[in-house]
């Protein structure tokens, strides 16, 4: 019987140890089916939740004296190593997707292309009266006598072609539409030798984007793990810059962490103590191993079979699972205790 009993153990256990834990929360929420079959997850595609934003500070909190040069290089220094960390690792498990750290040159180009063909859509109906206004002669030998100075001074040296590209000054009319636009954003960023800086250059920032969904804990460790390796790593290699996160998916991975640590905690710590209070009451050792057999065989054999029949099980539905632990070592107990008062009787 023993033998038996150790035999169903092993397999039930090897069986139990191959299922996957599930810990992704958009599996909790609303989901259809596309046209094909497959699941739509309704929040699955709000990439924008995903960003994870990384800054690099002066651990003294002064702004830098330098223009900022010194933390866009720690900047690019960081993003490299991170990328060559994220190369190391195969390609089905890699948890990085891109890495937004500075601004192209043509990208200021290609904003103002994208402006130039939606421009009525960005424009009050009442800038066309000033258009008209600059169809003049007048208008054109004073718009063409500044886009001579303007392509002698720095804003001609960075972007001549916006100069040939609009010649009668449609940029000034466009400029004064967006600066409400600009304002709502507070001013937040502005841009040094291409890398993104808060308002006052204190504060130097990339944007991550992961490979997975933000409500996905089980895959964003891999992530983290590697950016508190690096980040310890840097504060060694540079002692006065510190690097720090935030975002949805670190929020959802620490918050996850926290949940299963104290989970495992509760859970262990009930059980010790109500195995202490047991043996105290029962004065009987053997009691132990006859209430948690029964309960560890139940629990190898739901995992053992969710494996075959499913293959994966939420972690959130198998930690709400040990609710049912208690249930079931309540029934146990009273399998015990009533069979030891009918051994008392006979």
């Amino acid at each position: 019987m023993w033998l038996s009993m150790l035999f169903w153990f092993l397999l039930l256990g090897a069986l139990a140890s191959r299922i996957h834990l599930e810990e992704d929360l958009n599996k909790l929420m609303p989901s259809s089916r596309n046209e094909d079959g497959t699941i739509k997850m309704a929040f699955a595609s709000l990439r924008i939740k995903d960003k994870t934003f990384l800054l690099f500070s002066r651990k003294d909190g002064q702004k830098p004296q330098d223009g900022g040069k010194e933390l866009a290089a720690v900047c690019d220094e960081f993003v490299d190593s991170l990328w060559a960390c994220n190369a190391r690792l195969d390609s089905a498990s890699r948890p990085l997707g891109d890495v937004f750290c500075s601004v192209p040159e043509d990208l200021m180009l290609d904003g103002i292309d994208y402006l130039s063909e939606h421009l009525p859509a960005y424009i009050d109906t009442a800038v066309y009266a000033q258009i008209d206004t600059m169809l003049t002669v007048e208008h054109m030998e004073r718009q063409m006598a500044q886009n001579a100075k303007d392509l002698q001074g720095e804003f001609g040296s960075s972007f001549p072609e916006l100069i040939e590209a609009d010649p009668i000054g449609l940029r000034s009319a466009l400029q004064q539409q967006m600066a409400p636009l600009m304002q709502s954003t507070g001013g937040s960023y502005r841009t040094l030798d291409g890398h993104i800086f808060v308002a006052d250059t204190s504060v130097c920032v990339a944007f991550l984007t992961p490979q997975f969904s933000a409500t996905n804990t089980g895959q964003g460790s891999r992530l983290f793990v590697m950016l508190n390796d690096l980040i310890e790593r840097f504060s060694a290699s540079h002692p006065n810059v510190q690097i720090c996160y935030h975002g949805s998916p670190a929020s959802g991975y620490y918050n996850s962490s926290t949940i299963k640590h104290d989970l495992t905690g509760g859970v262990c710590w009930s059980l010790v103590m109500v195995l202490c209070l047991l043996m105290f009451c029962m004065r009987d050792w053997t009691t132990i191993p006859f209430l948690l057999l029964p309960i560890a065989f139940g629990t190898l054999v739901g995992l053992a079979l969710m494996y075959l029949i499913k293959g994966q099980f939420s972690l959130m539905a198998l930690g709400i699972g040990a609710i049912v632990l208690g249930v079931a070592m309540s029934y146990v107990l009273h399998v015990l205790i009533h069979y030891r008062d009918v051994l008392k009787i006979n």
